[in-house]
């Protein structure tokens, strides 16, 4: 049988990487969007173009207010050690909870927006 803790490093620079890849990929975004921005762009679509990002920064917020406040406290054994902390047990189940939620929600829009046409 092998050492748990054998592969902790090469997780560890697997997030570091996709860390790194996501900076990147982010950065690039920002870029792109700037350099290929329009000035010609009507005041009607500037706002919609800026309720829809407020919207969906806000929306975000709410769900992951709602699923802190939905999350588990209760305690883990993590590599035969208790874990009790309730602050982390209920973090780490909020980003679980609000990754899944985030995932089921864009699949439903992918799916909507295709058959829509």
């Amino acid at each position: 049988m092998s050492d748990p803790t054998l592969y902790i490093d090469l997780v560890l620079y697997a997030v570091y990487a996709l860390m790194a890849a996501a900076v990147v990929a982010v950065g690039y975004g920002v870029w792109h969007g700037v350099r290929t921005h329009s000035r010609e762009r009507s005041a009607l679509d500037t706002r919609y173009t800026a309720y829809t990002g407020f919207g969906v920064a806000a929306g975000v917020a709410v769900i992951m207010l709602l699923t802190w406040l939905l999350a588990s406290t209760e305690p883990l054994t993590v590599n035969g050690q208790p874990f009790t902390d309730t602050r982390w047990l209920r973090l780490t189940d909020m980003f679980l909870l609000t990754s899944i939620l985030l995932i089921i929600v864009c699949s439903v829009l992918v799916v909507v927006a295709k058959f829509r046409r």
